[in-house]
C-alpha cells in the first residue's frame, strides 16, 4: 500500500511546511515534514476557464498516487467554493465555503462544511486590521486561525519569503477534531485562492 512507502503517517504530523515550487511551470507546491525535510504531498493547479481545479499526491511529483481533488464548484473566484475528494476512497471529505462578504468587507474567512454540507468550522484571518489593510491600502501577509466550533485547531501562518511558505500547525488540536486531510485541504486552497 502506499502509505507504507513513507517513513511516517503522513496524515498525523503536528506541522507541515507548504512551499511554492521554484522555477516550475504553473503554480506547483510541496508540503514536507519540517523536522525531516521530506516531501509528503506533490500539489499541482490547473485553470480551465474560470474554474481552478487542484491535485494532491502523496509523494514528490505528480507521478505519486493522487490523494486528493480538491474540485472548484464557484462561478467567479469572488466566491470560492471548493469540495475536497479523497481519490483513494472515492469520497467526498467536505467543502470550504468563502464567506464573501465578511471576506470583502471586514475579515478574511471561510466556512468549513461536513460531507452533508453543514457548517462545523472556520478558517478566518488572525487580524482585521491586516485584513482591512490588505483589501484597501497594502497587500499584507495573512496568517489564518481554524477553528472546528469554537475550539482552536489550528494555524496557517504566512512566512516571510520570496516564494509562498506557510506552517500548517495543527500541535493544538489534540482531540483530533480536524479531519487532516481537509487541513492539508485548506493549506492549499488558502493560499491559491486568497492570491497572497
Amino acid at each position: 500500500m502506499w502509505v507504507k512507502k513513507m517513513s511516517q503517517d503522513i496524515w498525523n504530523l503536528p506541522k507541515y511546511h507548504l512551499k511554492q515550487k521554484v522555477l516550475a511551470f504553473g503554480e506547483r507546491y510541496t508540503i514536507t515534514n519540517p523536522e525531516t525535510g521530506e516531501v509528503l504531498f506533490y500539489i499541482k493547479r490547473d485553470r480551465f476557464g474560470l474554474k481552478t481545479h487542484i491535485h494532491v499526491f502523496a509523494g514528490s511529483n505528480d507521478k505519486a498516487p493522487k490523494v486528493l481533488h480538491l474540485e472548484d464548484l464557484a462561478i467567479l473566484d469572488t466566491f470560492g467554493h471548493f469540495r475536497v475528494i479523497d481519490v483513494q476512497k472515492n469520497e467526498v471529505i467536505g467543502e470550504l465555503k468563502r464567506n464573501w462578504l465578511k471576506s470583502w468587507l471586514i475579515l478574511r474567512e471561510w466556512s468549513i462544511l461536513d460531507p452533508q454540507g453543514r457548517k462545523i468550522g472556520v478558517v478566518r484571518a488572525d487580524s482585521i486590521l491586516k485584513s482591512i489593510m490588505r483589501r484597501f491600502f497594502f497587500p499584507w501577509r495573512l496568517s489564518f486561525d481554524i477553528y472546528i466550533g469554537d475550539k482552536l485547531v489550528g494555524k496557517h501562518i504566512r512566512k516571510w519569503s520570496i516564494r509562498d511558505h506557510y506552517v500548517l500547525d495543527l500541535s493544538m488540536d489534540t482531540e483530533g477534531l480536524l479531519d487532516r486531510r481537509m487541513a492539508i485541504a485548506i493549506a492549499v486552497i488558502l493560499d491559491s485562492a486568497e492570491t497572497r
